[in-house]
């Protein structure tokens, strides 16, 4: 904890917990046990930690969206229409304003199997509203970027 940025805390907590390698609830308790240096950083991270963050980049979009003084989103939940028909999985939601930030990597468009139908997405999530990326992510090409969508569902 002395090491890395707060940011790059969480994304390294985010994916110890999605694999598998340390429990949720045992980190923070050893981040509040814990007498070594940085432990007071780790504590302010541990709390923030997610199980469901499937990758680092969505760490940094997730502390980002946090840092700039917006709620947490929820994390990779499922999306249901009215009759509880699952629709889509989004990476970071708001529920309340029908949300949807998107960790768009390099693979999804390399990648056959990741590239998604437009079509269904279009339709579930309704108009790209905003595409960017993070300071200091690099090309888009590289890194690729995040995608906010409003949704009809």
């Amino acid at each position: 904890a002395t090491v890395l940025s707060q940011r790059d805390l969480l994304a390294a907590g985010d994916w110890l917990v999605f694999h598998e390698m340390v429990d949720v609830l045992d980190l923070r308790a050893y981040a509040i046990a814990s007498h070594l240096d940085g432990v007071r950083r780790a504590r302010r991270i541990a709390p923030l930690v997610r199980e469901r963050v499937a990758s680092v980049r969505e760490s940094y979009v997730r502390w980002d969206l946090m840092a700039a003084g917006l709620p947490e989103p929820e994390v990779n939940v499922d999306i249901l229409d009215d009759h509880g028909t699952f629709l889509a999985r989004g990476d970071l939601v708001y529920r309340h304003w029908k949300l949807l930030v998107e960790y768009d990597g390099w693979q999804h468009e390399r990648d056959a199997v990741q590239r998604p139908d437009p079509t269904p997405r279009t339709q579930i999530c309704g108009q790209t509203d905003a595409f960017g990326r993070p300071k200091g992510c690099g090309s888009p090409q590289i890194w690729g970027g995040w995608r906010v969508r409003v949704s009809p569902w």
